[in-house]
């Protein structure tokens, strides 16, 4: 009898363990999803600046972001302008332009939206059961206002040229 017993046992905590389960996560700050989201965007709003006039120019970039994610973004515009044939130079001294370019937002928003019963404790038990989704969609948003403004080595107000603000979004969703 007591064999019965400590073998039912074993069998219903397993079927229980069984319901558990982890997940790891990365020591990253941005998962791969939305590393993913923000590049697409960036690459997307440099594809709208105009840079047929800057091309053989000499360019000293300005990089200027809220986010620590500025430096990896101002390196990403400077290789792009240097594949789009312009020159890049670090001392705007030595420039014949001067682009200023402004990214006050770089982030990644996230909505969920699920149906079915949140995970929850049953009173005086301490069983605590899963939460049991039966659809669930989660929506990731990458947002990136870009705009650049040109001017020479002279300020003036006639020779500043400023490009039209671009928002540009790329978004992602996850069904289950």
């Amino acid at each position: 009898m007591p064999k019965i017993v400590f073998s039912t046992l074993c069998f219903v905590s397993m079927l229980i363990s069984g319901c558990a389960f982890s997940t790891q996560v990365t020591n990253t700050p941005r998962s791969s999803i939305e590393q993913g989201l923000l590049i697409t965007s960036l690459e997307r709003g440099l594809a709208r600046l105009d840079t047929k006039h800057l091309k053989g120019a000499t360019v000293a970039v300005e990089f200027y972001g809220l986010t620590s994610d500025k430096d990896f973004a101002r390196e990403f515009l400077t290789a792009w302008l240097q594949s789009n044939q312009v020159q890049i130079v670090t001392n705007p001294r030595a420039a014949q332009l001067r682009l200023k370019v402004f990214v006050p937002v770089f982030a990644v928003d996230q909505a969920q939206s699920s149906i079915g019963s949140p995970s929850f404790t049953v009173p005086f038990l301490g069983i605590t059961i899963p939460k049991i989704s039966l659809f669930k969609i989660v929506r990731q948003v990458a947002i990136l206002p870009l705009k650049a403004i040109q001017s020479t080595k002279t300020v003036e107000i006639s020779s500043l040229k400023v490009a039209p603000r671009s928002v540009i979004a790329s978004m992602m969703n996850i069904q289950t």
